[in-house]
């Protein structure tokens, strides 16, 4: 798909799009060479009516190795900053169970502002594949009820995840103490 930078639709399934909404965004990031492809950046809506299954997060996030999806997912768990876990929650909790190489981040604050009976809370996270979060901030402008986060990314995660293992040379190491 060409379109020189500018945004444009990607289809995954009308299953997966009828779920989460999606809008792919062509970037071209300065650091390229630090994770050896382009990441795939993409701004998401879910319904709240709606519950988003496993098979969806996993359509979206197979998307390239290293993909940034944010946006309101209308999924609560307390591990991204919620006040409450939902079903929705529930099912994404589960998926990065299974899928260890992406995880959800929240906004230290209510990126919703709570209306009627409802409490502010956090709608909008990240979902990181194979990237590093250097910060995550909640911007107050405009007048809708749900504030956008702006994210900074970091330096990419070492493949195989950020534990190193080594086995330790304990001669060398009472030599060198």
């Amino acid at each position: 798909m060409e379109n020189n930078g500018e945004e444009a639709s990607l289809s995954l399934s009308d299953e997966v799009s009828d779920i989460i909404r999606y809008t792919y965004h062509r970037w071209k990031p300065s650091k390229r060479s630090l994770w050896g492809s382009v990441p795939k950046v993409m701004s998401c809506y879910h319904p709240p009516n709606r519950t988003v299954e496993i098979h969806d997060m996993e359509a979206l996030m197979a998307i390239g190795p290293t993909t940034m999806a944010i946006g309101d997912f209308n999924a609560k768990a307390m591990e991204w900053n919620s006040i409450r876990l939902n079903r929705s929650g529930a099912v994404l909790r589960r998926f990065l169970e299974i899928n260890n190489d992406v995880v959800a981040v929240g906004p230290e604050e209510p990126t919703y502002d709570g209306q009627g009976n409802t409490q502010p809370d956090v709608l909008g996270i990240v979902l990181l594949k194979a990237i590093s979060l250097a910060e995550l901030e909640v911007v107050h402008e405009g007048s809708s009820d749900n504030s956008p986060i702006l994210l900074t990314v970091g330096e990419p995660t070492p493949p195989g995840g950020t534990v190193i293992k080594r086995r330790t040379n304990w001669p060398q190491f009472r030599a060198e103490m």
